[in-house]
């Protein structure tokens, strides 16, 4: 076939945002061309129409492009340059060519790119498309994999696999898919008139899932648009395939500026009417921590709104640092919800990892971590972005749970805690102090390259095993940070089993003298030595926890839900032992 070939990938237009209401498939178009042209000043950078055939293989064609003019080595050679005359000359000028070409009908429209021209159609990509055609043509496992962990230890990671890898379930579940490569289904290819010409079955054909989809296989424009054709008439899928690629029912990044800003202003809103009422209820839902780097935030130092101290010590929780905003005037909330949202945007935190070491900065917004609730949605909002769950999520989230808590027993009322009747967990854990098996350790540190780290809040003695229990106040947003805090103890409790045992003497010489007077250091050490060690997630909640609120949806926070699962699922890929544990509320 004539024309050159090229591995292409292949985005579609989401028609249904708001911007395109009532707008027929090229006002589409034309809206997007004039949005891009109305943020270029000079005409010549805007994109313009080449003249090329309006229809093409059953589809209608507009191509347009730009050129971007750059002279970056001028200014990085000049401590050199000594002759003015370079600068007058084409010498460091650099022409570049954009491309897009929308390949549409009256229902959809396709985009192809060259060059930098994805970026003027990147607020606009339907991003379940490129998931929604995997599950129709993928064979079901990867030879490469990129995501991004939503909770657990890992914020993102990329995968390679010698073989072809396909996960489970339980595994995926959480996981937001950036990138998937693999095989196309040759029986996929058989059955379908349309595929059948263009791709050969009996050969391996791979394809690519970002926010785009590739077909790994060069092809010309004929080919391209026969393909694109051809995805338009896969068959929906079947109950079999549904069930295959469930696991890809996860998460995706909200990127549409104009839901975000929405997403942003009902987040806002909930601390003005806190700031407002005086009523913090759900600001507490939130947990409060730098968007990476968590250890340094949990274990700083010197943490500030702008240039006002909250705390020398102990990292703030979210109501704090909202009551502090607001008992320093900080922000303009006596001045209506708009002016609050503006003040708000602008407010920096910042912390120190330990004395004498640089602040670490970043907006006050990226701090919060939680969900919302917007037009029916529920939106999860983490390290500074907005994920959006898709398919039957939080069916399955539920489902795996309650399986988690009550099939494989993570669930346990073991420990003898006490119910909870206090204003806040210092003086809850405070009140096990001198009961029979029980040591406190609440807000005591051990110092190392992760930072300063409580081990727990605490211990539990009882028939040859320790409990190392970190405790939270309801089972929400907070416990992102009771679940860090829990995976950062096991690790240095496991290392130091394994090692010398030198970190938990250091931990005992920085141990309450109330405690070290009930149990030697060599004593202490055998706590974890040689006994059986169980890590505790003790949660205060006025409804109880049994299979039966879970399923009626008792519990409301997913973000809790989510971190559980993950913790459930990470201490056990470890072989570390951990159990959740309801504390009655009253």
């Amino acid at each position: 076939m004539p024309g050159k070939k090229s591995n292409l990938a292949i985005w579609k237009i989401d028609k249904s945002l708001n911007l395109f209401g009532g707008l027929n498939t090229q006002e589409v178009i034309n809206a997007i061309i004039e949005r891009h042209n109305e943020k270029e000043d000079r005409i010549e950078f805007q994109l313009s129409p080449v003249n090329v055939s309006r229809t093409f293989r059953g589809k209608r064609m507009s191509l347009f492009s730009k050129k971007r003019i750059s002279r970056t080595w001028e200014s990085f050679v000049e401590p050199i340059n000594q002759n003015e005359q370079n600068n007058n000359n084409e010498i460091f000028q650099s022409i570049n060519k954009d491309f897009i070409l929308f390949v549409y009908d009256d229902n959809e429209i396709f985009v192809l790119t060259a060059g930098a021209g994805y970026f003027a159609i990147q607020n606009y990509i339907d991003d379940g498309f490129p998931l929604e055609v995997s599950k129709k043509l993928f064979k079901g496992d990867f030879k490469y994999a990129e995501v991004r962990d939503l909770v657990g230890e890992v914020y993102s990671k990329t995968e390679n696999y010698r073989r072809s890898y396909s996960y489970s379930r339980s595994e995926a579940f959480g996981k937001i898919w950036k990138k998937l490569y693999g095989e196309i289904d040759p029986d996929i290819i058989e059955n379908s008139p349309e595929l059948s010409l263009i791709l050969d079955h009996n050969k391996k054909i791979n394809a690519e899932m970002k926010s785009s989809f590739t077909f790994r296989k060069s092809v010309n424009l004929e080919e391209i648009v026969d393909l694109i054709n051809a995805v338009q008439t896969l068959p929906q899928l079947s109950e079999a395939r549904k069930e295959r690629f469930k696991y890809l029912d996860t998460l995706v990044e909200v990127k549409a500026k104009r839901i975000k800003q929405q997403l942003e202003d009902v987040l806002l809103a909930v601390f003005y009417q806190a700031i407002v009422n005086e009523d913090y209820g759900r600001v507490a839902d939130y947990d409060f921590c730098h968007p990476e780097n968590i250890t340094e935030f949990l274990s700083g130092c010197d943490y500030r709104i702008d240039d006002s101290v909250i705390d020398d010590t102990r990292a703030p929780t979210s109501v704090q640092v909202i009551q502090h905003a607001r008992a320093n005037n900080m922000l303009n909330y006596h001045e209506g919800v708009d002016e609050f949202k503006n003040s708000f945007s602008k407010c920096d935190f910042s912390f120190r990892s330990q004395e004498g070491e640089p602040q670490i900065t970043s907006k006050l917004r990226k701090y919060f971590h939680g969900e919302i609730t917007h037009n029916g949605k529920t939106y999860f909002y983490v390290d500074g972005k907005w994920y959006e769950p898709i398919g039957s999520f939080f069916d399955y989230l539920l489902e795996d749970l309650v399986e988690q808590l009550f099939d494989r027993g993570y669930l346990s009322n073991v420990v003898p805690l006490q119910r909870w009747h206090h204003p806040r967990e210092g003086v809850y854990n405070e009140d096990h102090i001198g009961r029979e098996g029980f040591y406190f350790g609440d807000e005591f540190y051990l110092w190392d390259g992760r930072g300063k780290i409580e081990l727990f809040d605490l211990l539990y003695v009882q028939e040859g095993r320790v409990y190392i229990i970190q405790v939270k106040d309801g089972f929400a947003g907070s416990v992102r940070d009771a679940v860090s805090q829990l995976e950062i103890s096991a690790d240095v409790i496991e290392e130091s089993v394994l090692g010398d045992g030198s970190k938990l003497r250091e931990y005992y010489q920085r141990w309450h003298d109330g405690e070290k007077e009930k149990i030697s250091e060599v004593d202490f050490v055998r706590l974890f030595t040689e006994s059986e060690r169980v890590y505790v997630m003790a949660c205060a909640h006025p409804t109880a926890m049994t299979r039966t609120n879970f399923e009626a949806r008792n519990f409301e926070s997913k973000i809790a839900q989510f971190e559980t699962l993950a913790l459930c699922h990470s201490f056990r890929l470890k072989s570390r032992k951990v159990i959740i544990q309801h504390i009655q509320k009253t």
